[in-house]
């Protein structure tokens, strides 16, 4: 999407022809406050709906908000804030599952943020654009711009920017089948997070390293920490990462045989996404009880779900 900027330089000749009457200056003088009044109740609006209670709708509320107010920034004294909608923006459609817009966002963030020379932005736009990238199937590049949304964090000094560089990295190495690394960077964003005392953010760590465990059948290990993921998350309220912790300990139940304790599992995580409208979400909790029926030797129920 191309910001729409209004072309307000007239040729020359026309520059000494047709002057402006003094009420039409005077009208576009009060016209500008009005503006950066709307600008501001757009992102205010935007910003409000994404602290809120995780949910598709409040995500694709503020993305028509934000994608508002960005058409209405113009001109180079508001790059800054250009440079932020598009980050926010690059966030939100990766909450959506649009990952292309979120690229395309993401990208246009990391323009911005280096040539004005904002580590805090190039950090997050970096990870943006590796988070949509590793969603697309591209874990290389995902893992390159992981790797430089890192370095860029390095001189901000944002602890909570530097959790989420870590896990993405452990996220990108477990995908990536390097147990090894993976572990180690979940590890080392698991103690910043206990630092900050971010309980969601501690959770999240403790699911990443659930999930190597149980890839590297160290079940008593992977049931821990999935249950400590899951405390967190009923600690903070949030649904979707209980979802996720839910899915997490069903998949271990199922691959001990546990099928029963797996179902409820299961069940549980697919009530959370619906509460939640995360259609794939949702649709992943419901190939994940089709498994559970399918170990179970319930062909019929497995191919309806």
């Amino acid at each position: 999407m191309e910001t729409r900027r209004n072309d307000t330089h007239s040729p020359q000749g026309h520059l000494s022809e047709e002057q402006p009457e003094a009420g039409a200056s005077a009208i576009l003088t009060e016209k500008k406050p009005e503006e950066e009044e709307q600008l501001s109740t757009l992102l205010l609006s935007a910003r409000e709906l994404l602290v809120r209670e995780k949910h598709s709708n409040n995500y694709e509320q503020a993305a028509k908000l934000l994608e508002q107010a960005f058409l209405m920034i113009q001109g180079p004294s508001k790059e800054i804030m250009e440079a932020e909608v598009c980050g926010e923006l690059a966030e939100v459609f990766l909450s959506l599952d649009n990952y292309e817009q979120s690229l395309e966002y993401g990208q246009k963030c990391l323009a911005l943020s280096k040539k004005i020379g904002r580590k805090d932005l190039e950090a997050l736009a970096s990870a943006s654009v590796g988070s949509a990238y590793c969603k697309l199937g591209d874990l290389r590049r995902g893992l390159e711009f992981h790797t430089k949304s890192l370095d860029a964090n390095s001189t901000t000094g944002d602890q909570k920017q530097k959790w989420k560089c870590l896990y993405n990295l452990g996220v990108t190495y477990n995908l990536l089948g390097d147990n090894e690394s993976a572990i180690r960077y979940f590890r080392e964003s698991l103690t910043i997070a206990e630092n900050v005392g971010n309980k969601l953010a501690i959770g999240e760590s403790h699911g990443g390293l659930a999930s190597v465990f149980c890839k590297t059948r160290r079940y008593p290990e992977a049931i821990l920490h999935n249950e400590k993921h899951l405390e967190m998350a009923k600690e903070v309220k949030d649904k979707e990462s209980q979802a996720r912790a839910y899915g997490n300990l069903g998949n271990v139940y199922v691959t001990k045989g546990d099928y029963i304790k797996a179902f409820a599992l299961h069940q549980q995580q697919l009530t959370l996404y619906q509460e939640t409208d995360n259609k794939l979400g949702e649709g992943n909790a419901m190939g994940s009880l089709g498994n559970v029926y399918y170990c179970r030797g319930e062909l019929r129920k497995a191919i309806r779900n």
